[in-house]
């Protein structure tokens, strides 16, 4: 997305996703059939680990190699996103322009907002779809800033743990390369429309996808750290007690009935909070590219695979949601590290939405406008 080379062979880069509290690194071979896993790691990173201070990092790079000695990955190119918390995303609704002058125009944006404060950022943008606003068409375009010294410490990082950055993505971008992208060498039909809900471990994000484009992206401040304060506070516990509570699954008849009623509880409101925004969210959709109403909703991401979710948004937003599973597009016969039941399955769509990232689809190429 911040720029790429494209290479064209079978074996695809490392895809490295940096989340809120963890890294997933991903690699993928394209195939006669769609695509193979040669190798999928996933790390924790610690919880108060800030992404401005000096050790981030430092502590990540040791992660990466620890990671890197004990995988399969083939070569050492890889396609990575910052941490949610180092890109600012922001729709705007511009004139119409050449493109050298829009690009100006959002940076200037950018630096008017000032989303990291005194910190220069670099942009770049989505082209989202042309808009009525009263009597005027305008360009509804999706700007993306990022510290500029966060972007150069962190390529200096990957270059440092012996990789070969070939691009810096975004996760939304990854993530409709991966679920709304291209089907067995077809493009999606120009119609097609698909809510992916991205609940995060910091943050959670929604993303509407249009012939696979990105037309829609909200990040909301609802996630697994809420998830868990929620807990904790009902429960009067700490949140790491509050969040091995809230992944008990349903049938563990490991503890009293009541507790696991007094986590549905206390979710309740927040998961209430999430549906809400997410019903706004196809509201302003449905307004502004007078699109069809979508009826169901994918949920990835760390947290996408709890038990609490489907009757509040059905409800609530009015759409039907069920968590995907990412890993079923692709053959994992001969990945080395077979994924863990115990990460939700939906963790891996980034990671593997980046090894993809060299596949020349239609959203590839207008991200890169």
């Amino acid at each position: 997305m911040f720029g790429g080379i494209q290479k064209k062979n079978n074996r695809r880069p490392i895809g490295i996703a940096l989340g809120g509290r963890s890294i997933t690194m991903v690699q993928l071979e394209r195939n006669a059939d769609g695509y193979s896993a040669i190798d999928a790691l996933r790390s924790a990173l610690p919880d108060d680990l800030p992404i401005n201070g000096p050790e981030y990092h430092t502590v990540v790079a040791k992660e990466i190699l620890q990671m890197l000695n004990q995988s399969s990955f083939a070569g050492r190119e890889v396609v990575s996103c910052l941490p949610p918390a180092a890109i600012h995303y922001k729709n705007l609704r511009m004139p119409k322009m050449p493109a050298d002058e829009m690009a100006a125009a959002v940076q200037w944006e950018a630096d008017e907002r000032r989303p990291f404060g005194s910190e220069d950022v670099t942009t770049q943008h989505l082209h989202v779809g042309e808009v009525r606003q009263g009597d005027e068409t305008r360009q509804e375009v999706i700007m993306m800033a990022s510290p500029v010294s966060f972007i150069e410490s962190h390529i200096k990082m990957l270059s440092g743990c012996g990789l070969r950055p070939t691009a810096l993505d975004v996760a939304p971008a990854a993530l409709a390369r991966c679920l709304a992208g291209r089907v067995n060498g077809a493009d999606p039909a120009p119609d097609e429309t698909r809510v992916i809900v991205d609940i995060g471990e910091t943050c959670s994000q929604v993303l509407i996808v249009r012939g696979g484009r990105l037309v829609f992206l909200k990040t909301i401040d609802i996630s697994g750290v809420i998830f868990n304060q929620a807990v904790a506070d009902k429960l009067k516990t700490t949140g790491v007690e509050a969040e091995e509570l809230r992944r008990r699954p349903p049938s563990d008849d490991s503890g009293p009935d009541n507790i696991l009623r007094a986590v549905f509880e206390a979710l309740r409101p927040v998961v209430g909070d999430l549906a809400r925004e997410l019903g706004l969210c196809l509201r302003y959709y449905g307004v502004t590219f007078r699109g069809p109403r979508p009826e169901q909703a994918m949920f990835v991401g760390e947290e996408s695979d709890g038990p609490w979710y489907n009757a509040e948004f059905s409800e609530t937003a009015g759409i039907d949601v069920h968590a995907v599973d990412p890993l079923s597009l692709v053959d994992l016969s001969k990945i080395a590290h077979p994924p863990s039941d115990a990460v939700p399955r939906g963790a891996w769509a980034t990671a593997m939405g980046l090894s993809m990232r060299h596949e020349p689809n239609r959203l590839r190429k207008a991200a890169a406008a």
